[in-house]
């Protein structure tokens, strides 16, 4: 997947492609959600965060977010927060999932009744994995 991913960069076709995964989510079998959605984290390391929001450029990054999102809402509620504590587990897309993360919690904030199955003691498990990715990651350079 991120060969397929990293030719679709190169070839300036990642937003086209993150569009269509969110136009057809719906066909997408359930117990394949995890595995978009893992890609996905991938796919926002490849995404650029080069664009003018007034000029109406969306950044392929933000595409890459809110397919993050769509993904999450077709998996079944119960299933969501061990569903990212394990993708995050054994990703190594570092930026998504620091953002990803902070979107939660910046959502949280702004209304509390939603995701509401992300409660603070799972977030800071979900930040504890990422910073422990973080140091994995740091060992390795």
């Amino acid at each position: 997947m991120e060969e397929i991913l990293g030719e679709w960069t190169k070839q300036k076709k990642l937003k086209n492609a993150i569009e269509s995964v969110r136009y057809r989510l719906a066909e997408v079998p359930p117990e394949n959600l995890r595995n978009v959605f893992a890609a996905l984290l991938t796919a926002g390391e490849l995404a650029s965060d080069k664009g003018a929001i007034f000029a109406g450029q969306i950044p392929e990054y933000w595409n890459v977010r809110w397919a993050l999102f769509d993904v999450l809402d077709g998996i079944p509620t119960e299933q969501r927060v061990s569903t990212v504590k394990e993708i995050f587990s054994a990703s190594a897309s570092l930026r998504t999932m620091l953002n990803f993360t902070a979107l939660i919690e910046q959502v949280k904030k702004e209304n509390a009744q939603q995701r509401t199955e992300f409660r603070d003691q799972d977030l800071d498990e979900i930040k504890a994995i990422v910073v422990s990715r973080i140091r994995e990651s740091a060992k390795d350079l």
